[in-house]
């Protein structure tokens, strides 16, 4: 396993640096697109072609990097409700069907390589001077979907053989006493934001008592006739 996660380590750095490089690229040339097209007036004919082509690659090699973390949008109120084993077994039947639809996706996208192939960015080849295919933005989704159904494997390696993910992310749901936890917690926070106010306002000081104020008034009066 740990093999396993180091080279899935790997997989997904590789991802994330390959789709930050193609935002940054995407967003330089669309920039330099509106510069060209509303400050000099000399559109460019590659620039939307080669932002297309960025922007499909890096969400293709993002989506496998959102799989892993667990970080795609889901609704775990009522998954949250099971027991443990309930939970795990929720979780493997999500990855498969996760990866079971990627496959086919990655599958037929594989069948539009040869039409893709055939049919060429004209931007891009005018300004290179050299063929570039259809076929180089239709092979990021085979390749995305293959990298999601890696990662789904091992997420449901890691479900089977360890703690299940919403138990890692909501531990007070699965402890036996998590009122009284709770409970605790609450009354700390009531401690914590009393102390706050107490240090933001300070009590005033005492002011002395009516003796000693007469005291005090009597010397003054002395010293006064001494002068």
């Amino acid at each position: 396993m740990a093999v396993l996660h180091r080279v899935m380590d790997v997989i997904e750095r590789i991802c994330l640096i390959i789709a930050s490089a193609f935002l940054a690229l995407m967003a330089a040339v669309l920039m330099y697109q509106v510069i060209m097209r509303y400050v000099f007036n000399n559109a460019t004919s590659w620039s939307d072609e080669l932002a297309t082509l960025m922007f499909v690659w890096a969400v293709m090699l993002v989506i496998p990097i959102g799989v892993r973390r667990h970080e795609h949008i889901s609704v775990e109120y009522f998954i949250m409700k099971l027991p443990p084993i309930g939970i795990k077994v929720m979780q493997v039947l999500i990855y498969l069907a996760t990866a079971f639809t990627m496959a086919i996706i990655g599958y037929f996208s594989l069948g539009l390589l040869e039409s893709a192939g055939r049919q060429k960015l004209s931007g891009l080849t005018l300004s290179l001077g050299m063929d570039v295919p259809m076929s180089w933005m239709y092979i990021a989704a085979p390749i995305g979907c293959a990298i999601v159904v890696l990662f789904c494997a091992e997420r449901i390696a890691n479900i089977v053989t360890s703690t299940p993910q919403w138990e890692e992310r909501h531990p007070k749901s699965f402890v036996d006493d998590d009122e009284d936890e709770g409970a605790t917690l609450v009354e700390e926070q009531e401690a914590a934001v009393v102390e706050s106010l107490e240090d933001e306002n300070p009590e005033p000081e005492p002011e002395p008592a009516n003796g000693s104020r007469a005291v005090s008034t009597s010397d003054a009066a002395a010293t006064e006739e001494k002068n």
